[in-house]
């Protein structure tokens, strides 16, 4: 629901809004200061929705939080990356294995 708030436009306040799945498959970008309520209005609700699509094969669902942003319980995914952190079962490693910087970005490209 959009804030009622003077900000926004005033037949835009208090109203609700919906994003269809198959506009969920391509991309989501939500921006907004510190304690907007994005995670928990907006992120939450939609990554739900993703995850029980993923349980039927219609979807793949990566998200990416913030350290203690609590997007999900780890049960709700297959493989839960905690960047840096020794004791997670998972870790990343942007340079594939190499020490050169050119050789990890031609390993990306």
């Amino acid at each position: 629901t959009a804030a009622d708030d003077r900000r926004n436009p005033y037949r835009h306040r208090g109203a609700g809004f919906a994003l269809a799945p198959e506009l969920l498959a391509t991309s989501l970008l939500a921006v907004g200061p510190p304690g907007a309520g994005k995670t928990g209005r907006l992120v939450r609700p939609v990554l739900e929705s993703l995850c029980l699509q993923a349980l039927t094969g219609r979807t793949a669902v990566v998200a990416v939080g913030a350290s203690g942003a609590q997007l999900a319980p780890d049960g709700f995914f297959d493989v839960v990356i905690r960047i840096g952190r020794p004791d997670s079962a998972h870790d990343l490693d942007l340079y594939g294995g190499t020490t050169d910087p050119d050789e990890a970005a031609g390993i990306l490209a």
